[in-house]
């Protein structure tokens, strides 16, 4: 067995992976793969659900004490929760090193309109053809937009640039 300095796709350093003879991974290193993509998705909601809360403080300020439009209160939650999502998962989740925070910003952002179109596609769905109630309809919206979500940022706004 040899080794190889291996790098995560998001340019962190990786600890060494030990090659077998044909120079593949060993099978320890390939089993820690799929625990780090699940530690990942543990943080990742983690920080979705700490933005959520976020999200709700801000509209309840601004509609409930500031008294502005409800609209116009939960897309600003919305917004905050977004920024805070980005540089929680940029640093925590992720761990992203990359420079090009303006272009990473800009997919993470593009990623989340997916998210949401995806939220309120599938929401629409799953009332319309299978006549669930919208509040069991969202549960199952909540994954698969969740699910876009994670797989997008993991693989394309934190994939090295």
């Amino acid at each position: 067995m040899t080794t190889k300095k291996d790098s995560s796709r998001n340019g962190a350093a990786a600890p060494d992976v030990l090659l077998n003879s044909s120079g593949h991974a060993s099978a320890h290193a390939r089993n820690r793969r799929p625990l780090e993509l699940v530690t990942q998705f543990f943080k990742f909601s983690a920080i979705g659900i700490l933005n959520t809360g976020l999200h709700y403080g801000v509209f309840i300020v601004l509609y409930g004490m500031a008294e502005i439009n409800y609209l116009i209160a939960s897309t600003v939650g919305y917004c905050v929760g977004t920024f805070n999502s980005y540089f929680m998962n940029r640093r925590w989740t992720f761990a992203s090193k990359t420079d090009r925070i303006l272009g990473e910003f800009t997919k993470f952002v593009t990623v989340n309109l997916l998210a949401l179109g995806t939220n309120v596609a599938l929401l629409f769905a799953m009332v319309t053809i299978l006549s669930l109630q919208p509040q069991v309809a969202q549960i199952g919206a909540i994954i698969g937009s969740m699910s876009i979500n994670f797989i997008c940022n993991k693989f394309w706004t934190f994939s090295s640039i």
